[in-house]
């Protein structure tokens, strides 16, 4: 069998262990060899900052606390695996051609008293001076059937809105269009009524109108419009998203609608196995389309493309107008009609809705302060959506607010669809007048009579912000928003842009939120200043494995100043400080960024060989995983590698992690090599990130290869045991079952040393015999004075050794046996490595049905607060803090009062025994788990 992670992959990348291990290699030190230290920069790029004059090196700062260099460029060249995927995909993605200029809007004098009116901006972007056609400012005028003006006028419409009465004129005649318009503007019917007339004079068999949508809350919302008009259009509608079995979505789509309102990402999967065929759609529409690129799914719209007839009308709706949409209209839409409602030329808030802001003293007031709002502004009738950055938040505001008797439910994506959709429910009728929401809520509900917003956590945008308070003030209703900020940290500097939106949209600035951006403009100011300064100083792109531990690391290291932007990718941000950087002997600019787990993935090179047997001898290549391109991680990397003059790489300190720094490390070829470094750490705190930082090492090459072999091995054991167990399983599954549509068994090995641990526990289980064991213990009372003797033994299966020591001690002239006591015990089985076995531990232990023992399980896992179990390794870092991690969970409303009795008590104690096969370090600790 053929390794991908074999010695020529990595370019002979030595085996930076730590310490003075793999010395030999590469022209590394000695232990005990003394090596020069390295030249301060010297701010150029051509490799001669930084190098030894010496041959040795070692790995972070010697004895004399200098550092040395690396390795030489040559022993650190080629990734050819790595590299090679990466420019594939590169050479393959699509070219960003740069919008015309004539997309901007146009200087021109509008005419057109319903358009001055109401505000409305509508040209040809081919530069065509001809009229647009006029707007329809009534139902009459717009022609529509008796049904269609029926149902409108039993839904209370009594005219159509501005959006509407432009664009249906324009795709009446058959033009693209672009709907610029803020939320609540009407364009779901803006698009549906002149599919309606497109369907009717062209009618034909399946999908003919396809709508795209970011995520399902919108989808289903554009769904459950469609249906509300489908008697009256004579158009059914299916709707397809993720969250939900396919199998339940499919029939509803081949019982033949004709119009699809479906998420991209559910999309793609429903082509890739061609149970949905597009050759029909000849009218398509890109719904909250800014949001959709937010989200990462400009891979998959394009890949839809490919699927989508070229002769078609097509429409893009979106709340702002950001360089991302213009190209994607550029891209897929025919010579369109640019409509713009509102001002979008910068970000501005619905007129209509009042903000207000309540400025506290510490994040610890929110709670207190929302108590309050609720009491002032909620009421019989009122509909309250509050809006929280973490989804952990949300069931503890909401158990907060119901003891105030206040009804709550939340919104978030630890949530199931239905749960979701019953929350929204319950919302909708009244029965919860509050409903506590992650910003999945954020963009395209439609939830119509939300009379208050109140952003309990500050957007991380202004545009995020403008779209949370948009779901109230919606339909020419009036609405209110209310936001808490602090004066201090992030809020503060997110103040300037919030105050901004305020004045556009006529609303004041409270005079304590005006004194604060006022300080922050002139720090920013000052900040400019300094940054002229510090041009000439050179960056180091640090890259951690996640974005949490990303943000959490830059604060710790620039003790809460720095300020953050964005890349590439809309996935991860960018976080920037000046700092010493002990490698460079200087003060450097600090680009501390993240990846999101493996960048790249593991398939075989050409078609998959038939024959099993072939299997493990068929060679694999390395591909970009679709996560990685859906976010634009490889063009992330290469742009700021790009800047960078030193890579520092943080990922999790095991050989996954291990793994994860060559795939950064190949999307960084413009770095020297000998300015590669890696931090080690155990823990997120801030004495350990620091440690780490002042003490950084080199990657370990054999550990990352050690990977690249288990992802071989995975991938074809998991091909076989596929096959065969879907020959040998997938009848008896699909009847047992009850399955669907199943074409396939899939099988996922585990990691291999946790799959080699798991077979010896099963082979230790399948060996255990139940004995009896002994373990004596004496309690003396020697001249009053009681003793406890512990036998050094501790415990033997011997039966006559035990019953020797009682006789000795029954026969003993110069004491007396009071009292003999014996306690039963027998040896434990070995306990399975399994989610069953985990299930019967939480219910015995615990009392915890199935379910919540997986929902406690998953949201530790996704809050970060454990990380992937470590079977292998039991002991942890002598530097692990465990009252930090707990003192996180105290206010956990399910278990905190049992976290904080355990405090208050003194019964924590440091876990001091474990076993250590040499996995790597637990990486228990989140970033939340340094308060205190």
């Amino acid at each position: 069998m053929q390794f991908l992670g074999a010695e020529p992959n990595y370019g002979g990348f030595p085996n930076f262990a730590y310490g003075n291990q793999g010395y030999s290699q590469a022209g590394l030190a000695a232990p005990g060899a003394q090596a020069a230290p390295a030249a301060p920069f010297n701010g150029r790029k051509d490799g001669k900052n930084g190098k030894s004059k010496g041959k040795g090196s070692s790995k972070g700062a010697n004895g004399n606390g200098h550092w040395a260099a690396a390795t030489s460029e040559e022993a650190l060249s080629g990734f050819d695996a790595m590299s090679a995927a990466a420019s594939s995909y590169v050479k393959k993605a699509p070219k960003q051609v740069k919008a015309p200029a004539e997309m901007n809007v146009p200087n021109y004098e509008e005419k057109n008293p319903y358009r001055l009116k109401n505000h409305i901006r509508a040209w040809y972007t081919d530069g065509s001076s001809k009229d647009v056609p006029q707007p329809y400012t009534s139902y009459p005028e717009a022609n529509l059937p008796r049904p269609l003006l029926d149902a409108f006028k039993k839904a209370g419409f009594q005219a159509p809105t501005p959006i509407q009465a432009q664009v249906w004129p324009i795709l009446d005649q058959g033009w693209d269009v672009i709907g610029i318009a803020k939320t609540g503007s009407g364009k779901t019917l803006g698009f549906l009524v002149p599919a309606y007339r497109w369907m009717w004079s062209s009618p034909s068999s399946g999908v003919r109108t396809l709508i795209l949508a970011p995520t399902r809350e919108l989808a289903t919302q554009i769904h459950d419009e469609a249906t509300k008009f489908a008697s009256a259009s004579g158009c059914s509608s299916a709707c397809v998203y993720g969250g939900q079995p396919k199998r339940e979505q499919l029939p509803a789509v081949r019982a033949g609608a004709p119009i699809l309102v479906a998420t991209p990402g559910r999309l793609n999967d429903f082509l890739e196995y061609k149970d949905i065929n597009l050759g029909a759609v000849g009218y398509l529409v890109f719904d909250e389309a800014d949001r959709m690129l937010d989200m990462g799914f400009e891979p998959q719209i394009r890949d839809i493309m490919k699927k989508v007839p070229k002769n078609r009308q097509t429409l893009m709706f979106s709340a702002t107008w950001p360089e991302e949409v213009q190209q994607l209209a550029h891209d897929f839409l025919n010579m369109p009609i640019h409509v713009q409602v509102g001002n979008t030329s910068s970000l501005s808030a619905n007129e209509d809705i009042s903000q207000e802001v309540w400025m506290l003293t510490s994040a610890d007031d929110k709670d207190a302060a929302l108590v309050e709002a609720l009491q002032l502004y909620g009421g019989p009738g009122q509909r309250i959506l509050v809006f929280v950055a973490m989804k952990k938040q949300c069931d503890m505001i909401m158990r907060m607010l119901r003891k105030y008797s206040i009804a709550a439910n939340t919104m978030h994506s630890d949530k199931d669809q239905a749960q979701r959709e019953e929350a929204l429910q319950q919302f909708k009728s009244g029965e919860t007048s509050v409903l506590i929401a992650t910003d999945v809520a954020a963009r395209g509900l439609d939830i119509k009579g939300v009379t208050m917003v109140v952003n309990y956590d500050s957007a991380n945008s202004a545009e995020d912000h403008v779209h949370r308070i948009g779901r109230t003030g919606r339909a020419g209703q009036k609405g209110y928003s209310m936001t808490f900020l602090t004066k201090s940290g992030e809020d503060a500097w997110k103040a300037i842009d919030i105050a901004e939106v305020m004045k556009k949209a006529g609303s004041p600035v409270p005079p304590e939120m005006q004194q604060v951006v006022d300080q922050m403009l002139w720090r920013r100011q000052k900040s400019q200043q300094n940054d002229n300064r510090w041009d000439h100083l050179p960056k180091v792109l640090m890259v951690a494995e996640k974005p949490s531990v990303a943000k959490l690391i830059a604060e710790f290291l620039s003790g809460g100043r720095m300020r953050f932007r964005k890349g590439q990718s809309r996935a991860v941000q960018i976080y920037e400080f000046n700092a010493y950087f002990p490698p460079a002997h200087q003060q450097c600019r600090i680009m501390q960024t993240s990846t999101i787990g493996h960048v790249f993935g593991l398939d075989f090179k050409d078609n998959r060989p038939k024959d099993i047997a072939e299997l493990f001898h068929d060679p694999c290549k390395k591909t970009i995983e679709d996560s990685t391109a859906k976010n634009r991680i490889v063009e992330h990397f290469q742009e700021l590698a790009a800047e960078a003059d030193y890579l520092a790489l943080w990922l999790d300190c095991d050989k996954e992690g291990e793994n994860i720094c060559f795939e950064v490390i190949s999307l960084c070829e413009n770095i020297q090599r000998e300015n590669i470094y890696r931090a080690q750490f155990s823990a997120l705190t801030e004495p350990e990130l620091k440690g780490a930082f002042n003490n950084l090492g080199r990657p370990d090459k054999l550990q990352a290869q050690s990977v690249d072999a288990r992802q071989e091995l995975d991938l074809k054991i998991g091909c076989i045991f596929t096959r065969l167990m879907t020959r040998q399983y997938l009848r008896y599954a699909v009847d047992k079952f009850r399955l669907r549509d199943q074409t396939c068994l899939s099988y996922g090995p585990c990691q291999t040393p946790t799959l080699w641990f798991c077979v010896e526990r099963h082979k230790e289980i399948q060996n255990f015999q139940r004995q009896e064991f002994f373990k004596p213990k004496a309690s003396i009372t020697l001249e009053g004075w009681p003793l406890e003797f512990d036998w050094l033994e501790d415990q033997t299966f011997d039966a006559g050794r035990i019953q020797t020591l009682q006789a000795r001690a029954g026969a003993a002239k110069q004491a007396t046996v009071k009292e003999l006591r014996t306690t039963p015990k027998t040896l434990r089985k070995p306990v399975g490595l399994n989610t069953v076995q985990l299930l019967k531990a939480a219910s015995t232990g615990l009392g915890m049905s199935p379910v919540q023992c997986m929902k406690v399980a998953e949201h530790l896992y996704t809050s970060g607060y454990i990380s992937y179990p470590r079977t292998e390794t039991t002991r942890y870092s002598d530097t692990f803090d465990l009252h930090s991690a707990l003192r996180e969970q105290a206010d956990h409303p399910a278990w905190g009062k049992t976290v904080s009795h355990l405090l208050r008590q003194g019964q924590i104690r440091n876990p001091k025994t474990g076993r250590d096969v040499g996995e790597g370090l637990r990486m228990a600790l989140l970033d939340e788990a340094v308060a205190g």
